[in-house]
């Protein structure tokens, strides 16, 4: 009745000439025009207060200027009905908006239910029809759409945008949720972000968990410190992980502590650098050059293969999108090794190879950091190359050996000598040579030289059979020199095993 009493003098329709046009028969409640207050306005007074006035301003625009104590506007039925003067600054448009008001202040709450149960709760705007329909003393929240923040109690500092946004949050703060049941089922989660229709969907109690993109990370209840970044980013399975990442279309993370990036589709992964891993002295600890390097390396079955496209896919339940070509990655042959195979090589050794990643769980896949590869690979080269060094001073060795035999010979194919017949075994020998001499004259001597004609050791000659210790001696050739006073001196090749 009221308010068709408005529009009635709006359009004109009741000519005021009078001061009072219509009153209760006390007189508090009343419609008024052309009084020395307000010349040229509409006044409505309610329990004798002035409430409303309907005029123009200066410029001829109609203005309606409605007057409260506490400045607070409820337009609706049932909308701040139970307000109190403690409150202020509160504005509630639209049935049982803004019901249950007492002391909050400078809330805004426009639609059917809006913050409907707020008494205490500050600062919170709700745009829809029960958009924070239960928050009470919750404050500086912010849901814009049907259901948005809706069974909020008293958690603050939240913002909700899209129909059934944080819809379930009940102690929840501190959150962003932007999309059409973007955080629906979250209830007392915190500082978690929601950007995309149905971006963590499921989270309940999940904290500090970040999702950008349509069902972007929807499927965990409660994951904590996850990053999901792309259409449909996220876990395998519900099971909580944590400080995980998932980046790009259908990127799945299988396990805690992981980043994935792309599906099962990409092709390539790059850029213009190699990446650089932090590898500073002086964050190490426990430094040992204990790195296996032929004794592995030799362990390892080097292949090539194409990848199960489709096994993959299943493993981490994801479902390629309509269009999404598999056939580039199916049909490329690739080359590597096989996780198990190198984890098996490594245990043989007792080897704690950092370059297998071994599954975390029963849905995570094995895999392999090919550039931790390139220690054991050094190190098989450094053991290589002593190799090669010690066969070449072995080499070096039986050549000067050789050349001395040849010069001797040569020396006795000229000269005249009464050498004295020596007979040594066995040769080659472990722990002794036996040396027997015919006869000996007398000052005659047995030396020990090596190769490169190195003196070791001298004893008298003894005619009959005398022991050559070559305990102490590494394995080698060695030169055993018969020298007589007067003739050409014998040599006898030795060798040490």
């Amino acid at each position: 009745m009221k308010l068709q009493l408005v529009f009635w003098l709006l359009l004109g329709h009741i000519n005021l000439f009078s001061q009072s046009l219509i009153q209760n028969a006390a007189g508090t409640t009343r419609v008024q025009t052309e009084f020395a207050g307000a010349p040229n306005q509409v006044v409505f007074t309610a329990n004798g207060a002035e409430r409303m006035y309907l005029g123009a301003n200066a410029a001829g625009f109609t203005r309606i200027d409605i007057w409260n104590a506490n400045q607070c506007l409820f337009i609706g039925q049932g909308a701040g009905s139970v307000a109190v003067a403690g409150g202020s600054n509160n504005t509630a448009l639209g049935f049982l908006s803004g019901e249950k008001i007492t002391t909050g202040f400078e809330n805004t709450f426009l639609g059917q239910s809006a913050g409907n149960a707020t008494t205490i709760g500050s600062h919170n705007v709700a745009v829809g029809s029960a958009a924070l329909f239960k928050n009470t003393s919750g404050n500086s929240n912010t849901g814009l759409g049907a259901f948005a923040l809706n069974k909020n109690t008293t958690s603050s500092l939240n913002v909700a945008a899209g129909f059934s946004a944080l819809t379930n949050n009940t102690t929840g703060s501190e959150q962003t949720a932007v999309g059409s049941n973007a955080l629906n089922a979250n209830t007392t989660g915190f500082f978690n972000t929601a950007i995309g229709r149905s971006a963590l969907f499921a989270n309940t109690t999940g904290n500090r968990n970040t999702a950008i993109g349509y069902a972007a990370g929807d499927l965990s209840a409660s994951n904590s410190n996850c990053t999901f970044v792309g259409n449909d980013a996220d876990n395998t399975l519900s099971g909580a992980l944590s400080n995980s990442t998932a980046l790009g279309n259908g990127a799945r993370i299988t396990a805690s502590n992981q980043i994935r990036i792309g599906n099962s589709s990409v092709s390539s992964i790059g850029g213009f650098v190699n990446w650089t891993n932090v590898s500073d002295g002086r964050i190490k600890n426990n430094v040992l050059e204990n790195v296996p390097g032929l004794a592995f390396i030799m362990q390892l079955r080097p292949v090539t293969y194409h990848l199960d496209v489709d096994a993959i896919n299943r493993r981490i339940n994801y479902v390629p999108a309509p269009g999404e070509s598999l056939a580039e990655q199916k049909q490329t042959l690739q080359t590597g090794f096989i996780a198990q195979e190198v984890e098996k090589a490594a245990n043989l050794l007792d080897y704690a190879f950092s370059g297998v990643d071994v599954p975390k769980n029963e849905t995570d896949l094995y895999g392999l950091r090919y550039a931790e590869f390139v220690a054991p690979l050094v190190k098989a080269v450094q053991e290589q190359q002593a190799q090669l060094e010690a066969q070449q001073n072995e080499i070096d060795q039986l050549r000067s050996l050789v050349q001395q035999l040849l010069s001797a010979r040569s020396e006795e194919a000229h000269e005249s000598t009464n050498t004295t017949y020596i007979r040594v075994w066995p040769n080659p020998a472990t722990s002794s040579w036996n040396v027997q001499l015919e006869s000996v004259v007398e000052g005659a001597s047995l030396n020990l030289y090596t190769p490169d004609g190195k003196w070791i050791s001298a004893s008298p000659a003894r005619a009959g059979e005398q022991e050559l210790n070559a305990k102490n001696l590494p394995a080698g050739a060695y030169v055993l020199q018969l020298a007589v006073p007067g003739q050409v001196p014998s040599n006898i090749t030795l060798i040490k095993k």
